[in-house]
């Protein structure tokens, strides 16, 4: 487990429901490492889908953060990503993404790693068992995978870190309990970024 400040985050009720969705993927990764394969596998699919869905809420939550702010837009966003972001809508996460590609905003050296996250992003839609949007692996157990598990990890904990260094508040503007995330740390850096 390892905790990061939420320091960065503008609307309480999203700060609050990812502690709510980080505290559900606490009682998964309970026993993870002591259950049979199969089950791990199985909660493959659980895990990755509310892990993309946090990655997804808290980029939201900056751009509800720039479209409301007076006072608070940090410094450090592209004044043509803030145009954008003012005037064209963003409420589909694959917009959002193209947006965050962009401008880089995730800072990563090897740009490809967007395309990470949108198979992640598709494969969170696949909480739709029926598969309507033709992924390509046509069974679950095949598509949620213990390496898109990781990679969702990755991710998660690469953003929450950086979002906390970019885009910190004021500290009397702090308004959720921090972050405990309930895998080991990763030293992301060694990873894909």
């Amino acid at each position: 487990m390892f905790i990061v400040k939420s320091g960065f985050i503008w609307n309480f009720l999203h700060g609050d429901n990812i502690i709510y969705n980080l505290d559900i993927l606490s009682v998964l990764y309970k026993n993870f490492d002591s259950l049979e394969y199969n089950d791990k596998r199985r909660l493959c699919k659980p895990i990755i889908i509310i892990l993309v869905s946090i990655i997804e809420s808290v980029v939201y939550d900056l751009l509800l953060r720039i479209k409301e702010s007076k006072n608070e837009i940090p410094s450090n966003i592209p004044n043509l990503m803030i145009n954008d972001i003012l005037t064209k809508d963003y409420n589909d996460f694959s917009k959002v993404l193209d947006l965050c590609y962009k401008y880089n905003i995730f800072e990563f050296k090897n740009k490809e790693i967007y395309k990470v996250i949108h198979d992640l992003r598709k494969l969170r839609n696949r909480i739709h068992i029926q598969n309507e949007k033709n992924y390509s692996l046509k069974r679950e157990y095949k598509a949620f995978t213990f390496k898109q598990k990781e990679n969702a990890e990755i991710l998660c904990e690469h953003i929450f870190k950086l979002f906390y260094s970019k885009f910190k508040r004021n500290e009397e503007y702090h308004l959720v309990n921090d972050f405990k995330f309930p895998w080991d740390e990763k030293i992301y850096k060694k990873y894909i970024f």
